[in-house]
């Protein structure tokens, strides 16, 4: 799996896209619009976040990164929400970690008739359940097939074995205080369900990215929510080469783009630059995996 950068580079990278969007349209916007995040109304006298923690869920890729201040600690493969129950793009924070939850369905169309589950691995909820918005959560899930890719309902699921190991490093920086012996008897007993209250939040941004680099390869992820337009994508990609100090060829960017506008694809950096490769092989798209 890639290894991601820095939890930074999101931010960055937005504001470059805004910038050419604006240059292109002769408007001025804002980057918190340019990233389509909307932040969560901070509480009066809210505990301090979790000191250097941050978790960032590119849905386009479906995966979780987690960032201890600039550095990159880990990443996880995630299921995300499908078109028709996209993930909700924006910042939150992680206020309650729930082990081995009970899942009680909600009152939505796509959960009537079905009834409560007890905790256990096979629930819909999984082993842990970390709490980021009103009927949202990251969560832990059985259906590892799906992972990657989305088809939840909105929710953000993970590998059991891999929320769990999240859940730890949480608290480790949530609850500092908490005996890890707890956390070891909760992992051990699938059944044994414990709400656990954060005493530093734990900030969460969840992104719409579809460019990214991996090595000397722009990685073009597809375009799940069919949110990104043909002319923005290749503001994006020129955003990301300028990030890199590389010349920009507008015309030459969206002649290797071609066949990637919703599925995406890899693209070497050498077809990419003027004077570069661009007459050899190298692009390949989605379709050609």
């Amino acid at each position: 799996m890639r290894k991601a950068t820095s939890a930074h580079r999101f931010h960055r990278l937005a504001a470059a896209v805004l910038a050419a969007l604006a240059a292109a349209a002769g408007s001025v916007a804002t980057p918190a619009a340019a990233a389509g995040a909307a932040a969560t109304p901070a509480a009066a006298e809210a505990p301090a976040a979790a000191p250097g923690l941050e978790i960032v869920v590119n849905v386009p890729a479906g995966e979780l990164a987690v960032f201890e201040g600039d550095d990159f600690v880990r990443i996880y493969p995630v299921t995300v929400g499908t078109r028709a129950h996209p993930t909700p793009v924006g910042e939150y924070t992680l206020t309650e970690a729930v082990w081995n939850p009970w899942w009680h369905p909600p009152k939505s169309r796509w959960a009537r008739g079905k009834k409560p589950q007890p905790p256990g691995p096979n629930n819909s909820m999984g082993r842990a359940k970390l709490y980021f918005k009103p009927l949202y959560f990251i969560h832990g899930t059985a259906e590892t097939e799906a992972l990657g890719r989305p088809a939840s309902h909105g929710c953000v699921r993970m590998a059991n074995v891999d929320v769990m190991d999240l859940a730890r490093l949480v608290h480790r920086h949530a609850t500092p205080d908490l005996d890890p012996a707890t956390l070891d008897a909760l992992a051990a007993d699938p059944k044994a369900t414990r709400e656990i209250p954060l005493e530093r939040p734990v900030t969460l941004r969840i992104v719409y990215e579809r460019v990214e680099w991996a090595g000397d390869e722009l990685v073009v992820h597809p375009d799940v929510y069919r949110r990104v337009s043909r002319r923005d994508l290749e503001a994006q990609v020129a955003a990301a080469l300028a990030e890199r100090g590389e010349p920009v060829d507008t015309a030459l960017v969206a002649r290797q783009l071609e066949g990637m506008h919703r599925d995406g694809g890899r693209i070497p950096l050498a077809r990419l630059v003027p004077g570069g490769a661009e007459g050899e092989a190298g692009a390949v798209t989605a379709a050609e995996r």
